[in-house]
């Protein structure tokens, strides 16, 4: 048995599915409380533009516009000097130091 109540007016709901409990109250909040429900959806919308705007702003296309360049300044194939430095990285984190091996 599943019991919720409407934080707005306390009136309660039951019944044996959370799905059909779940859909009972929101559909009593949409017609009785639309305005509150309106204010809440917006407000949630401010905090995850406001949470996103607070990210760094790494293009998802990192690492193409130096491709070129570090292919022409090592001599090898991007994906190897990546994995170089990505090993050099992970073995700085755990502990053992070693220069990459280029």
């Amino acid at each position: 048995m599943y019991k919720l109540v409407c934080s707005q007016c306390t009136k309660r709901f039951q019944g044996e599915k959370k799905g059909d409990v779940l859909s009972r109250l929101h559909a009593h909040q949409v017609k009785a409380h639309a305005a509150w429900l309106a204010r809440r959806i917006k407000r949630g919308m401010v905090k995850a533009k406001k949470r996103k705007s607070e990210l760094p702003n790494y293009p998802a296309w990192i690492g193409f516009a130096e491709r070129p360049l570090i292919e022409k300044v090592t001599g090898r194939p991007y994906e190897e000097v990546r994995q170089a430095v990505l090993d050099f990285f992970v073995s700085m984190l755990l502990g053992g130091i070693k220069p990459p091996q280029l």
